[in-house]
């Protein structure tokens, strides 16, 4: 099974990223990685924001992700990424992955988790405890360096995002 979250920057992709991840852990071990994509047996889930042609086209489920243009703009200031992606390539690039994708946005992702997760779980057919994922997926924290686990970095998560 081959999985992208593939939704803008700071949107709310790397959360959507945790969701799908968690659920996919209860039916196996999955391989996870960003931007690389090496097809290996197994579940394999990748998140990137580039607009990839074979990801695409190879994926059996893609979620995207999209918040407000200006608050992805603030967010990416505060985050301070270094070069930022003029914002009509991010959407061009975006509208892509959207054409194949299950889509969420920015406050459902923040303000409802638990109707995100469930609509994960529906789309890849896969039968959870919604709760317990969703208590896994609150536990998440950013540490104090890049996670590869969770794709946390230290100062993902800023006070107004």
């Amino acid at each position: 099974m081959i999985v992208g979250v593939c939704g803008i920057k700071r949107s709310g992709s790397t959360a959507q990223y945790n969701m799908v991840r968690l659920i996919l852990e209860t039916i196996g071990e999955i391989n996870t990685t960003g931007d690389t994509f090496t097809f290996v047996e197994g579940i394999n889930l990748y998140k990137t924001h580039v607009f990839n042609k074979e990801v695409y086209n190879k994926s059996d489920y893609i979620f995207t992700t999209d918040r407000d243009r200006v608050e992805i703009m603030q967010s990416l200031e505060r985050f301070n990424t270094g070069t930022i992606k003029p914002m009509a390539i991010m959407v061009t690039h975006l509208e892509k992955w959207k054409q194949k994708s299950l889509h969420q946005d920015y406050n459902d992702i923040k303000n409802n988790p638990r109707k995100c997760i469930e609509e994960i779980s529906e789309h890849l057919g896969i039968k959870v405890d919604v709760d317990t994922i969703l208590e896994k997926f609150v536990a998440i924290k950013p540490s104090n360096e890049y996670d590869p686990k969770t794709m946390l970095f230290p100062n993902h998560i800023t006070k107004e995002d």
